[in-house]
């Protein structure tokens, strides 16, 4: 059957490699190699259960008594002066020359001195004097907290004059000790009993007393055992009053304890150390559980707002395509070879138009590519809002920085934007940029034909009834000729005149006609490829959508993992 320290030796080993796969995300990565190092100095301690000798600690303030209490414990004066001074900023170890000390204390980092004494009472006691934890120096309480994981049993010693101290029960709450494992020494009461009438001092001390409890139960002591004592008293006379109780105090400490309970008492202490771990991966649990009921509550509002996030998208993707990409598309499509004669003419005096106007600062000109084939930053605030949303939910519920740290690579909006982009590029690139214009072989052949047939009406108008009629009936070198010279003969009339320049407003009529004609095609043809192209690009927004969806529930998935890991490993302890 597995003992109690075999489970909690097992224990332990579980929880450093839940530590070293890094699943607690609570913990910063100084944190996580402290609870490491702390668990490995437990496995070490819980090695050494088998040593008999009991490790009692005596801590208090300054001026409580400390060592008079340890005299009187011992019952001979092992906590001289000569002890005390100059090693006070250290732990003072006093040890019976025929017990052992156990092998974590000589490799503890906390300066300690050991004082051998013969005192048979104590002799599989080790008694520890620590610093005072209320001294000015900060250094003695860190040597006191760093000495404590060596403790088996705390005594904790004050006086009438000291119990009241705040210092005391804040370095209680900290303490990570088994609370059954402590005693209480309520030190110096002779004070309270000066006088020859005793009914005052009794009436005091149980004032004293009552008080004194009350306080160690507010920083969770329950049922603490106050003794009161003189141990000044109990050192110079072994019949002492009956209102010193250091009789019972000592008894209870030095009583003959049997290897079990010795194994019990450290075990208490060691299971209580590996409580104070454990309540890492509950505060991880519970972070877990917070972040947990964010994102779903998010997940769901997501999903049921999705077809508002979808139209609002779409109407993005609408007023950009119009007022970004209309004027690209025409702008891709649009070239002159398709017009001839006066068209091509009226097509270049419109593009000089446009670039003369764009240089003053309209807005003629299509887009550079650079502004056209990037996505509207609209849409890049729309995921930012998802994203701070959820951030901000997290913030408010206190969860931890590690934790919103890991939403956001779930949400990866720098690298999701990147890839939106891309595929927002390439989509245009195939919708429009692949696109030439249609070469219009009808169409030119159409303007070719207008232009000869008014060149030719030009013609006739000028041209001499009689030349024209000798040319119908001999046609010849000479008939030709004199077709000609009529024609320029009619140039230099008035009728000539007028003719050439109806003939040039038809022209130029024909060659708007032509232009407008054809970029009504083009036109045309980029309402459609625009159609198109709104259509795949509100596709891949809602392709987004699905993927932040898709990233939410992963996270969840994670998390809901993680949970079930931690409460597995909880139920387990």
């Amino acid at each position: 059957m597995e003992t109690f320290t075999q489970k909690m030796r097992k224990q332990v080993l579980e929880i450093r490699d839940f530590l070293k796969q890094g699943l607690l995300l609570a913990l910063s990565q100084e944190e996580r190699q402290g609870l490491l190092a702390s668990s490995q100095k437990l496995l070490d301690r819980l090695e050494a259960l088998s040593e008999q000798v009991l490790i009692v600690g005596l801590l208090g303030g300054t001026g409580v008594g400390k060592s008079t209490v340890m005299n009187a414990l011992a019952g001979v004066s092992i906590a001289s002066t000569s002890h005390r001074r100059p090693n006070t900023d250290r732990v003072l170890l006093y040890r019976h020359e025929e017990a052992e000390l156990p092998p974590s204390i000589p490799t503890s980092q906390v300066p300690w001195h050991e004082v051998i004494h013969q005192a048979g009472g104590v002799r599989q006691i080790v008694l520890c004097d620590l610093p005072d934890f209320d001294s000015l120096v900060g250094e003695h309480r860190d040597r006191v907290v760093g000495f404590l994981e060596h403790l088996d049993v705390l005594v904790f010693v004050t006086s009438p004059e000291k119990y009241a101290d705040h210092s005391l029960y804040e370095f209680l709450e900290s303490v990570p000790k088994a609370r059954p494992n402590f005693y209480f020494v309520l030190n110096k009461i002779d004070l309270l009993f000066q006088g020859e009438d005793l009914e005052p001092g009794y009436r005091q001390l149980t004032s004293l007393t009552g008080l004194f409890q009350e306080y160690l139960q507010k920083v969770k002591v329950s049922d603490p055992l106050v003794l009161p004592v003189s141990a000044e008293e109990a050192f110079r006379n072994p019949a002492v009053s009956p209102w010193n109780q250091f009789p019972a105090f000592r008894r209870e400490v030095f009583r003959d304890r049997e290897a079990k309970e010795v194994m019990t008492i450290k075990s208490s202490n060691l299971d209580q150390e590996v409580q104070e771990i454990l309540s890492h991966l509950q505060a991880e649990l519970t972070h877990v559980d917070t972040l947990g009921q964010i994102l779903d509550a998010f997940v769901k509002q997501f999903q049921g707002d999705r077809e508002e996030w979808e139209k609002q998208g779409q109407e993005i993707v609408d007023t950009w395509v119009d007022t970004r990409m209309e004027a690209y598309a025409l702008g891709r499509l649009e070239t002159l070879s398709p017009l001839v004669g006066p068209g091509y003419g009226v097509a270049r005096v419109a593009q000089e138009w446009r670039a003369w106007k764009g240089d003053r600062g309209g807005d003629l000109r299509p887009p550079s590519p650079e502004v056209a084939l990037v996505p509207p930053e609209a849409l890049r605030e729309t995921l930012e809002r998802a994203e701070n949303r959820v951030l901000h939910k997290t913030l408010q519920a206190s969860v931890p920085a590690s934790y919103r740290e890991r939403i956001r690579p779930n949400l990866d909006l720098e690298g999701a934007w990147a890839a939106f982009s891309a595929r927002w590029r390439q989509q245009i690139e195939l919708r429009l940029l692949v696109q030439r214009a249609p070469l219009l072989v009808g169409f030119r052949v159409a303007q070719y034909t207008a232009y000869l047939t008014i060149l030719v009406l030009l013609l006739m108008a000028l041209t001499d009834e009689d030349a024209g009629r000798w040319f119908l009936e001999s046609p010849g070198w000479a008939s030709s000729f004199q077709v000609v010279f009529s024609i320029f003969k009619s140039l230099f009339s008035m009728t000539g005149l007028g003719a050439v320049l109806t003939f040039g407003l038809i022209q130029i009529l024909l060659g708007v006609t032509f232009y407008r004609r054809y970029q009504a095609r083009l036109e045309k043809r980029a309402r459609r490829s625009l159609r198109s192209l709104r259509r795949d690009l509100e596709r891949i927004w809602s392709g987004e959508l699905d993927r932040v969806g898709n990233a939410l529930m992963s996270c969840l998935a994670e998390l809901a993992s993680q949970r079930k890991t931690l409460t597995k490993r909880l139920d387990r302890e």
